[in-house]
């Protein structure tokens, strides 16, 4: 462990230097005490504090298929009915057909361990940086805004996905290893508060090259997200204005060209695991979703999603690709236009403009401010190459055009960071829109499972309804 530790440090401060573009002779070596994930050493000043920070950042890109990175779209995406595995495999079906058991492989490692474990990194480096005077106040600042943000992100999904879990804050593992479920008040108290005191602290401008560090519009953006969940219509729109009066973020015309490195959509990307070491992925999405030549694709689009869009529809042409095998089409997702390739061309997209837009749109139609929330709308379907609303329906009803919003975020994010999946749940569609399609839904499999093993190792870990 303490090796792997020290690597990851190396490899950070590498990469600290890359993005900085600073120059160093020699690796900065940093050890640390097997009692602690990020010791107390590695806060002795500014290169080192921000190598841990760009440690986390690293770990999310490390494990394929968790929901550091790819398993955001993929588990939300086979739940929703979105996508469904070319191959049979026991553990990735449960997702598909709704039928996870506590003891499900991927619902512990790559799902519940995963979140926490950064959580867990996250709160390292705030307790590292809290009262520190070796580290700068600028550098303090800008770490703690980019922790407090990742610990409020990974909340949010666990909360969403499992329903009350528990809010951990604290570097004690013990302590932490035996807390009870918290409420979902209390939990979205904690992420606001995490978010709110993010976007105080860190700056409009990014701290270096590229848009692959969380800024003070990021940390807004998944504040209006937040209001907008919790049904805040006037605090979700007011975030979003924010992010829009900036003009700092645009929408891409160009499908092709959104989920490109430096974006002008992107309002956070992740550096790709291809960026510091020597493999050849860009994003593991593009890895995963593309299919090798000749090959029928491992994860293919349900005939449920592709008939959603309108043949005139610019993201069915730009964003669906298909094989032929055997005299059979399969579709599937296509946003990331790279499997493997010799240069990074594609940063994976956490939080992007179309999400700001689109949050902006919903919430002033929920507060009957129909004209502006049109003319939102009508951005996205401008850029898809479709008629607005305000020319095909212009006096839409309200309910009528909350619905049209909801079904163009299905079109604009579908198979991308869960969106589908939370959305149907949050505005209480979820049974309705699975009974369609799964016949055997039951309303209790809104929520995964705890994880087994958490349950065994937690006594004050309770499981959710219908299941073992």
């Amino acid at each position: 462990m303490m090796k792997k530790i020290t690597k990851r440090i190396q490899v950070s401060i590498v990469l600290v230097l890359m993005i900085t573009g600073t120059s160093c002779e020699k690796i900065v070596e940093v050890s640390s005490p097997s009692d602690r994930i990020i010791s107390a050493e590695v806060f002795s000043n500014d290169a080192t504090a921000t190598a841990a920070l760009l440690g986390l950042y690293q770990d999310m890109t490390g494990l394929n298929g968790s929901v550091g990175n790819f398993g955001l779209s993929l588990y939300p995406g086979l739940s929703a009915g979105e996508i469904s595995r070319s191959s049979s495999v026991a553990a990735y079906d449960e997702f598909s057909n709704n039928a996870l058991v506590s003891n499900n492989s991927l619902l512990g490692t790559y799902i519940w361990n995963k979140a926490y474990n950064l959580i867990f990194q996250a709160n390292s480096i705030i307790a590292g940086l809290q009262d520190n005077p070796s580290i700068s106040t600028a550098v303090k600042t800008q770490l703690l805004g980019e922790a407090r943000f990742i610990r409020a992100f990974y909340h949010f999904y666990l909360l969403n996905l499992f329903g009350p879990v528990p809010l951990v804050t604290s570097i004690d593992y013990k302590q932490s290893s035996v807390i009870a479920r918290t409420s979902e008040k209390e939990l979205y108290t904690q992420i606001i508060s995490d978010l709110t005191e993010a976007k105080g602290l860190l700056q409009a401008s990014y701290p270096s090259a590229g848009r692959v560090r969380i800024n003070k519009w990021a940390a807004t953006a998944l504040l209006s997200r937040i209001f907008l969940y919790q049904g805040k219509w006037a605090e979700a729109a007011s975030e979003a204005d924010e992010i829009v009066s900036s003009r700092e973020y645009a929408l891409v015309q160009n499908l092709n060209s959104v989920f490109l490195a430096g974006s002008r959509e992107a309002i956070f990307q992740l550096l790709p695991t291809g960026a510091v070491t020597t493999s050849t992925v860009n994003t593991w999405d593009g890895n995963n979703f593309i299919p090798a030549s000749g090959s029928v694709p491992q994860y293919r689009l349900n005939p449920s999603l592709f008939n959603i869009f309108s043949a005139t529809d610019l993201r069915r042409s730009n964003w669906i690709n298909s094989a032929i095998i055997a005299a059979t089409t399969y579709y599937y997702p296509y946003k990331y236009k790279v499997k493997t390739g010799s240069s990074i061309s594609e940063y994976y997209m956490f939080i992007r403009y179309a999400e700001v837009i689109l949050n902006r749109a919903e919430a002033l139609a929920h507060q009957g401010k129909l004209s502006p929330a049109i003319k939102d709308l009508d951005l996205i379907r401008s850029r898809a190459g479709l008629e607005g609303l305000a020319v095909l329906n212009p006096n839409i009803a309200q309910e009528e055009l909350i619905e049209n919003i909801i079904q163009e975020r299905q079109r604009e994010f579908f198979c991308e960071m869960g969106h589908r999946w939370l959305d149907l749940k949050r505005t209480g569609k979820l049974d309705m829109v699975m009974k369609q399609t799964k016949p055997s839904w039951i309303s209790t499999y809104s929520l995964y499972p705890i994880p087994f093993n958490e349950i065994a190792r937690n006594p004050l870990l309770t499981q959710n309804p219908g299941y073992n």
